[in-house]
């Protein structure tokens, strides 16, 4: 997993233009790479495979939400600070707060060079997103695919328990985020309302990768234009969600607030779905 995570994993396709390289994106770009491989530590499905936690998706984002918003209105409540490092399997808070802050810093970075820190990114800026988030996960994947058929004795057999699940992981990830557009929105579907069902998630797996990039950017620099951007999208989350800062870990407060919205979305798409089979069953 040493191996894998220093392993740069993301093709520089558009980093060539004319023969020239463009040095920002090519930084941009790594950024990106250094974000995505940051924020798995705090995605309560990489929990679940990694770690065997038996606790499922809600239950996980709640405790974290809570525990942050205790870490906010007091950075020295040693106690959450230790309950929030065991939550997410790290050796000490430090190292959670590392890892928090290469996630606000790439983030950044990435926002800087790609959107201009724009609330309104257009949408070539929105699919060059997708693109990238779809890049990094295929080449992970593939990477992962590889170290797992290499045949060797002594550690690195030891290790190939950790490499199959991170690889189960990242399948998981890139059949919910990408599934439904790789394949068409309307897949196996026969019914209009399968069709929205559909729609709604690809929207929902767009909007999250968004927003688990300006959200970042946001929190960890203390929520500045936080009410601006998703003023009508937080309050869905109730007071806890709004009394979410930046505080000392923004970028792990930015991360999980995406994933509580990315959430809500895809119950909401449930919810108009199981709404659009009545409304057909009753005509």
């Amino acid at each position: 997993m040493i191996f894998l995570g220093c392993t740069k994993s993301i093709e520089m396709s558009n980093a060539v233009i004319n023969n020239k390289y463009d040095l920002s994106e090519i930084v941009a770009t790594e950024a990106f790479v250094t974000l995505n491989n940051s924020i798995v530590r705090f995605d309560p499905l990489y929990l679940q495979v990694m770690y065997k936690e038996k606790r499922n998706r809600a239950e996980i984002q709640k405790l974290s939400t809570a525990l942050i918003i205790e870490i906010n209105k007091n950075p020295n409540n040693i106690a959450a600070q230790k309950a929030l490092t065991v939550l997410y399997h790290f050796e000490s808070f430090n190292e959670l707060q590392k890892a928090s802050e290469a996630i606000s810093n790439n983030a950044k970075k990435f926002n800087e060079s790609y959107f201009n820190t724009s609330q309104n990114p257009t949408v070539e800026q929105k699919n060059f997103l997708t693109e990238e988030r779809n890049r990094f996960i295929k080449n992970k994947i593939t990477l992962l695919e590889e170290a797992s058929q290499k045949r060797t004795t002594g550690l690195w057999n030891d290790m190939v328990d950790d490499i199959l699940r991170e690889l189960h992981y990242w399948t998981l990830v890139r059949n919910e985020e990408f599934e439904n557009e790789d394949s068409g929105a309307g897949s196996e579907c026969k019914d209009a309302c399968c069709y929205e069902y559909k729609a709604c998630l690809t929207k929902a797996a767009s909007s999250y990768r968004l927003n688990f990039l300006t959200l970042v950017t946001a929190l960890a620099a203390g929520g500045g234009g936080l009410g601006a951007l998703y003023g009508s999208v937080v309050p869905i989350l109730g007071t806890v969600a709004i009394g979410t800062g930046g505080g000392i870990i923004g970028g792990v407060s930015g991360f999980i607030q995406a994933v509580n919205i990315y959430m809500k979305d895809q119950e909401a798409c449930v919810y108009s779905y199981k709404a659009c089979t009545i409304r057909q069953n009753q005509k």
